[in-house]
C-alpha cells in the first residue's frame, strides 16, 4: 500500500504542477474476512486493530498456507455475454489499461469465464462508488473485476485509465508474512529516500524488488555520489566566484559546451514530461538522473 500511495502522490503532485484540479483518494484491503475473524478471537473490533494478520488461512492456494473450502451463496458476472463488447472497447482504447501485457492475460485467463462478483459479507464493510475517475492503480488480481464493473455493469464510463501492478510468484502478501513495514524503514531512513527508491528501482509496469540492502546501495550511488555531490560542487562555486548569488542565465550561451548542454536539458525535460504523462515514473526518473549526470560532466569539462 505504501508503494502504491507514493506513486499516486507523485502523479498527483505532477498533475497539480500542470494546473490540473486533482483529488487524491486512496484505500486498501486491510479489512478482510481473516482480519475480522482474528479480531473477534481477540475480543476487539477490526477498526481497533486494523493490522491484525492471520497467516493460517488463505483462499489462494499459492500462499503456502492451509487451503480452506468455503460453501456460500455467490453472484457471478456473466462475462461471456459481454466479452465481444469488452474486446472492442479495449481495442478502441489501447491506453485504458497499462501495461499492455496485462490485456493479453486478462482476455486469455479471466474474461472467458464468469467472475464471482461478491465476497463473504463483513460486518464493518462499506462500499462507495465515485463517478468521476481519471486514473486507477490496481493489483493484477482485481483488474478484471474493477475494469468490467466500471465499464459496463455500473454504467460508469468516466474512468479514463487503469494501471495494473504486475507481480511474480514472490509477491509480498499479508498471508505469506513477508511484508516489509515501511514505518520501520522510516525509523532508519528519510521518507524522501524511500520515495525516490520506489520510483527509481521498482517499476510498477514490471516486477521489482524491495530490499533494504538495495536501498542502502541506492542511497550511496544516487543521493550521495550523484545528487549530493552535485549540490555541494555548485554551492562551493557560488560561494567562491559569485558571493553566494545565483547569476542570471544568458539566453544564448556563447560557450559551445554550454550551448550543447542547454539543448540536452531542453530535450531531457520534454522526455521527462512525456514519460510522466504516460505514467512511466521509473523512466521519468531516468531522465532526471541523466540531467544530473550531464550537469556533473559539464562542471568537470569546464573546470580550469
Amino acid at each position: 500500500h505504501a508503494y502504491t500511495m507514493v506513486l499516486v502522490d507523485i502523479i498527483a503532485r505532477y498533475k497539480k504542477s500542470q494546473g490540473y484540479q486533482v483529488y487524491f483518494q486512496t484505500g486498501s484491503d486491510e479489512h478482510g474476512e481473516k482480519i475480522e475473524k482474528k479480531a473477534k478471537s481477540l475480543g476487539i473490533s477490526p477498526q481497533d486493530e486494523g493490522k491484525v494478520i492471520n497467516n493460517n488461512l488463505c483462499p489462494a492456494p499459492n500462499c503456502q498456507t492451509e487451503l480452506r473450502k468455503v460453501d456460500e451463496p455467490a453472484y457471478f458476472l456473466r462475462v461471456s455475454k459481454y466479452y465481444p463488447k469488452l474486446l472492442k472497447f479495449y481495442s478502441q482504447n489501447p491506453n485504458f489499461l497499462l501495461p499492455a501485457n496485462i490485456k493479453k492475460e486478462l482476455f486469455e485467463n479471466f474474461l472467458k469465464n464468469d467472475i464471482q462478483a461478491n465476497e463473504t459479507p463483513l460486518e464493518a464493510a462499506k462500499r462507495e462508488v465515485f463517478e468521476e475517475t481519471n486514473l486507477v492503480i490496481e493489483d493484477l488480481e482485481i483488474v478484471e473485476k474493477e475494469t468490467i464493473g466500471k465499464i459496463k455493469f455500473l454504467g460508469i464510463s468516466e474512468v479514463q485509465e487503469i494501471n495494473s501492478q504486475d507481480r511474480d510468484e514472490g509477491k509480498m502478501s499479508k498471508s505469506k508474512g513477508n511484508v516489509i513495514d515501511p514505518l520501520e524503514l522510516l525509523k532508519k531512513y528519510p521518507s524522501d529516500l524511500l520515495r525516490t527508491y520506489f520510483v527509481a528501482k521498482i517499476n510498477f509496469l514490471q516486477d521489482g524488488v524491495c530490499d533494504e540492502d538495495l536501498l542502502k546501495e541506492f542511497y550511496q550511488d544516487f543521493l550521495v555520489n550523484n545528487l549530493s555531490n552535485l549540490v555541494s560542487r555548485v554551492n562551493k562555486m557560488l560561494q567562491l566566484y559569485r558571493e553566494g548569488i545565483i547569476p542570471s542565465l544568458e539566453k544564448e550561451p556563447k560557450n559551445e559546451k554550454l550551448t550543447e548542454y542547454k539543448k540536452k536539458c531542453e530535450f531531457t525535460v520534454k522526455e521527462f514530461q512525456k514519460k510522466m504523462d504516460q505514467y512511466e515514473l521509473t523512466n521519468a526518473f531516468s531522465q532526471i538522473k541523466t540531467l544530473l549526470d550531464e550537469t556533473n560532466k559539464l562542471i568537470s569539462d569546464l573546470a580550469p
